[in-house]
C-alpha cells in the first residue's frame, strides 16, 4: 500500500522527489561500507527477531570516533532514515559501529552483560528513532497528496543540510 502511495504523490508531484544516493545524506557511509538490501519484510520486524552476535564477542568498550560524530550531529552518528522523498534507497540505515555503541551504554548504566540483550536493546532504540522520522515523513505526505502542495521536501532539505554542515 504505501508503494502506492508513493507512486501516486510521484505523479501529482513529481517535484517533490529526488533521487540522490543515500551517501550524499549520510555523513558516515562510505565506499568501504558494508551495505546490505533490504529485505522484503511482510510484518513487524523487532530486535527479538533478530541474533546479533556470538554470546563470546568482545565489543570495544569506546569508540571516541563516534563520540565525537554524536556530539556534532547526535543519534544520527549510529542510524538513518533517508527520506522516500529523497532516494529510491530510502529507508533505515544502522551502523555496526552504531549498534555497538550504544550497546555499551546498557552495559556500563544497565549492568546488562548479555551481549545479544544489549545489542537488541540498541537496535531498538535506533530502529524507534529512525521509525519516528518515517512516521512524520508519511503525516508530511498526507498533507501534500490533500493539498497537491509541496511541504516536507523544503523541510527535509533544511534539515539534512544542518546535520551534514
Amino acid at each position: 500500500m504505501l508503494k502506492d502511495v508513493i507512486e501516486h504523490l510521484r505523479r501529482i508531484l513529481p517535484d517533490a522527489f529526488k533521487d540522490e544516493e543515500p551517501g550524499s545524506m549520510i555523513p558516515w557511509i562510505r565506499d568501504r561500507e558494508i551495505r546490505i538490501e533490504k529485505p522484503e519484510i511482510t510484518g513487524p520486524l523487532t530486535a527479538k527477531d533478530v541474533i546479533f552476535v556470538y554470546p563470546e564477542a568482545e565489543i570495544p568498550e569506546k569508540d571516541e570516533e563516534i563520540g565525537r560524530e554524536i556530539e556534532e550531529i547526535g543519534i544520527e552518528a549510529l542510524a538513518w532514515y533517508v527520506p522516500f522523498h529523497r532516494s529510491k534507497n530510502w529507508g533505515i540505515y544502522f551502523r555496526v559501529r552504531g549498534i555497538c555503541y550504544l550497546s555499551n551504554f546498557f552495559k556500563t548504566n544497565r549492568n546488562i552483560n548479555d551481549i545479544n540483550e544489549r545489542m537488541k536493546r540498541a537496535f531498538e532504540v535506533l530502529f524507534h528513532h529512525e521509525f519516528f522520522h518515517f512516521l512524520t515523513e508519511i503525516a508530511a505526505t498526507h498533507i501534500e497528496m490533500i493539498y497537491a502542495k509541496l511541504h516536507i521536501i523544503n523541510t527535509l532539505n533544511i534539515q539534512i543540510r544542518r546535520n551534514v554542515e
